[in-house]
């Protein structure tokens, strides 16, 4: 039953992406469902995983990486 359980829950986050608008006026960044260092930049309704350089979070706020203390996606 455990496992059934577990087996659910993964296959609900694969090639799980968030939906982008068809624009890119503003640019759209989204942060990723589950790791802080991943984020989705969007063009042409097309969401594109991307990823922070080592040690840096996603930042919301700012679209931009950022240490994490800064980035709040932690929690310490």
């Amino acid at each position: 039953m455990w496992a059934v359980f577990v087996f659910l829950i993964a296959v609900s986050f694969v090639g799980s992406t968030p939906t982008c608008p068809d624009s890119n006026d503003p640019p759209v960044f989204l942060p990723h469902e589950t790791l802080c260092t991943k984020y989705y930049e969007c063009s042409n309704g097309i969401a594109y995983l991307m990823s922070c350089p080592t040690g840096l979070d996603f930042n919301q706020e700012t679209n931009s990486c950022d240490f994490a203390d800064r980035a709040g996606c932690r929690f310490f």
